[in-house]
């Protein structure tokens, strides 16, 4: 839903893509509403002889519940792409490993976001338009302090599970895919890919022809999609400079100065 005039894209509305991925610190954005509904018959393209296809015999819902256990269990991910609201497109780019992630949030023309993760502390520095809606929080002082630097959070309520989970990333997910089709065979990336869509085929899912299939794809209407690379990658997450960051501790004394 739009907030107001300024930004349309709004962090809340990637928040709906892999619901309850990020649950705490400023904001998260993946795709929004990419996930698929429909009925639970595999389509022609499903039927292929077991040697040729390892999820022949499957439902489109199984095949799309043994991707979302292979998203849980994965060391590593990264999810990148567009999401669009109100005719305007943002672009999402997020990693989410076993000590940690980052994401990168862009909305052309109105701004963008980092967040690291590291542990139970947490990084995020916000700039453009979307800066500009945040600053009205603080005090001048605070804002000129705090203008493109890192906030720093530690001890993150929830910590990892919270912030960066994969299994709880695969949980949204199992909420949202379900009643679905099988629809076409077709390569991502260059890998061939199963299509699980819904009955207008507007939302589709595309997994990996394989024994454990693996997500490879998001798409609505062919609008927005995000594509899941890099499963079981090594992952190096690196704090910010400490000149570029502002701690917790930092921006309450600036904020008592402030006040004082």
């Amino acid at each position: 839903m739009r907030r107001d005039n300024t930004v349309s894209v709004s962090p809340d509305r990637g928040r709906r893509v892999v619901a309850s991925c990020w649950v705490a610190v400023c904001c998260a954005v993946v795709l929004a509403g990419a996930t698929a509904c429909g009925t639970t018959h595999p389509g022609p393209s499903a039927r292929a002889t077991p040697s040729a296809n390892p999820l022949a015999g499957l439902t489109a819902d199984q095949i799309a519940r043994k991707a979302i256990a292979d998203l849980a269990a994965a060391s590593s991910v990264r999810i990148a792409g567009s999401v669009g609201q109100d005719g305007q497109t943002g672009f999402v780019d997020l990693t989410l490993a076993t000590k940690g992630c980052k994401e990168t949030f862009r909305s052309p023309g109105q701004g963008s976001f980092v967040t690291i993760a590291i542990g139970n502390t947490a990084w995020s520095k916000t700039e453009g338009q979307l800066w500009k809606q945040l600053a009205g929080m603080f005090p001048a002082k605070v804002r000129r302090y705090l203008a493109g630097k890192y906030l720093q959070i530690s001890d993150v309520p929830g910590g990892m599970t919270d912030l960066c989970g994969r299994d709880q990333a695969a949980r949204s997910f199992g909420g949202e895919l379900k009643d679905l089709v099988t629809a076409k065979i077709t390569t991502i990336s260059g890998r061939p890919a199963l299509q699980l869509a819904d009955k207008r085929h507007s939302r589709s899912a595309y997994v990996t022809i394989s024994a454990r299939p693996e997500f490879l794809r998001l798409d609505v209407s062919g609008q927005e999609h995000v594509d899941f690379t890099g499963y079981n990658q090594p992952v190096t997450l690196t704090p910010p400079p400490a000149d570029e960051t502002v701690t917790g501790a930092q921006l309450e004394a600036l904020a008592r100065q402030a006040a004082g």
